[in-house]
């Protein structure tokens, strides 16, 4: 009850702006990705259209990712989790599942508005490949880099820096496609 009492106070401005509160940070867009993905589900339900398929799934992934951030540091504010070895695992995950979520709902959008399955799930496939390889390589590589500078970020590491150089190429196919649709061109 002391736990469900100190979620309900950090709505309200927590104690004085104590450094754990995390609740809203975190909470706050559960809920929202939880109300996103009840109307896509039902709305797949309803109409068996693949796109609220695929925003249901990605506000799922959403979730996921601020269930976890909750999970790790209020957990570990509540000194219920040990902080440091969360920190080893959470920061590229974190990342990684942002990233997934936010191409899920792009694809979703892309396949509804172009109606070009050859261009959507080739775009899907290669981001998520793009991606899950992106995770695996600042995976393998933060613990490591955690040991020898330990009050460093994620950013610190340049491990932020893969996924963050990769977006403009998920950004950039789109719009040729676009630009090649409206010109006329066959070729991508």
């Amino acid at each position: 009850m002391n736990e469900l009492l100190e979620i309900l106070a950090q709505f309200g401005g927590g104690k004085g702006g104590e450094p754990g509160n995390v609740t809203v940070r975190f909470l706050l867009p559960t809920f929202f990705w939880s109300v996103l993905a009840g109307v896509a589900f039902r709305e797949w339900l309803r109409t068996r259209e693949s796109k609220d398929l695929w925003v249901g799934i990605a506000s799922t992934m959403g979730m996921a990712r601020e269930l976890l951030m909750f999970a790790a540091e209020y957990g570990a504010w509540r000194q219920m989790v040990p902080f440091d070895f969360m920190y080893n695992y959470y920061p590229p995950l974190e990342h990684a599942a942002t990233m997934i979520s936010g191409l899920l709902i792009g694809y979703a959008f892309l396949n509804y508005q172009l109606h070009c399955p050859n261009f959507s799930r080739p775009f899907l496939a290669g981001s998520l490949f793009t991606t899950i390889v992106l995770y695996w390589l600042t995976a393998a590589h933060w613990p490591d880099f955690l040991a020898h500078h330990p009050a460093s970020h994620l950013a610190d590491s340049g491990g932020i820096w893969l996924p963050l150089c990769s977006s403009p190429s998920y950004a950039a196919r789109p719009w040729r496609f676009h630009i090649c649709c409206s010109t006329g061109k066959k070729r991508l």
